[in-house]
């Protein structure tokens, strides 16, 4: 019944209604609005923009052509790439779905979109309301330098994809780094830009999808030991002088600052060298 589905006072994941009830008190001129549940979000906002969901869609052909829900014609999105796609412009987008359904329906690539685009804005009873990041960007599909450096703990980094490839002062460097096997939960990315007299120019430290991945779901991100894709924007600043650079990454506990050792580490600090950089 409805009121079992959207009651508030229920215990357990049924918190569809403050989780679209957040989104209404907080929902701007020309946002947008995707669920994958269209007509919920139609109950409660009056707006249903587009349909994510991958398996099992309930499809109507809209009058414009395009696939979109069967109560609501909400657009349809099933691929990383149409997500990207929806999200690529200034207008904010929002994603109310719940939290067992996004570690667990949608495959690797969209759901590491997702997460790496959006910020978790409120959550409770397994249900989550996001939305798109200002300055987000897509997370590359595959790795252009192959590195396979393994931590200690079982961690490996496979490789990375840097955008551009060619830093330049005053320019942002779009980093995907490809993570798989036992990553520490909690631990903090370390992402260190490095001058020949080894001084830090530039650092993009983070936590994998900013910490929003909560400890009873670490596994089904890591599940079926699939590449976990995770993001880091360098800034480099305006006055970077011309000449070589070195690009380190590594993982350290938030508190202590303890570097989770690398084997065969070549950096002498715990860190893996990604690469030398010329900056002209």
């Amino acid at each position: 019944p409805l009121a079992y589905i959207f009651d508030s006072g229920s215990a357990g994941w049924n918190r569809y209604d403050q989780a679209f009830n957040h989104v209404r008190d907080n929902l701007a001129e020309g946002d947008q609005v995707m669920s994958m549940h269209p007509p919920a979000s139609w109950l409660y906002l009056d707006q249903s923009d587009y349909y994510l969901v991958q398996s099992s869609p309930k499809l109507i052909v809209r009058p414009d052509g395009e696939l979109g829900d069967r109560y609501t014609g909400a657009i349809w999105l099933d691929t990383a790439e149409a997500f990207n796609q929806t999200l690529a412009g200034d207008r904010r987008i929002w994603l109310v779905t719940q939290e067992f359904w996004l570690f667990n329906s949608y495959d690797g690539y969209l759901q590491q979109q997702i997460l790496g685009q959006m910020d978790k804005q409120w959550g409770e009873g397994g249900v989550w309301a996001l939305s798109s990041r200002p300055d987000h960007w897509p997370l590359a599909k595959e790795a252009e330098v192959i590195l396979n450096t393994e931590f200690d703990g079982g961690a490996r980094l496979l490789g990375y994809t840097a955008k551009p490839s060619q830093p330049s002062p005053g320019g942002v460097t779009y980093l995907t780094l490809f993570w798989q096997g036992n990553l520490p939960f909690g631990a903090k990315v370390l992402v260190h830009l490095r001058d020949a007299d080894n001084n830090t120019v530039a650092q993009a430290d983070h936590f994998i999808y900013d910490n929003k991945v909560p400890s009873s779901r670490w596994g089904d991100l890591l599940k079926n030991d699939e590449a976990i894709r995770d993001g880091a924007a360098l800034a480099l600043p305006p006055d970077l002088r011309p000449g070589r650079y070195r690009l380190l990454v590594g993982f350290y506990h938030p508190e202590t600052f303890a570097r989770l050792g690398v084997i065969d580490d070549q950096s002498g600090e715990s860190a893996v060298v990604l690469g030398e950089w010329m900056v002209e």
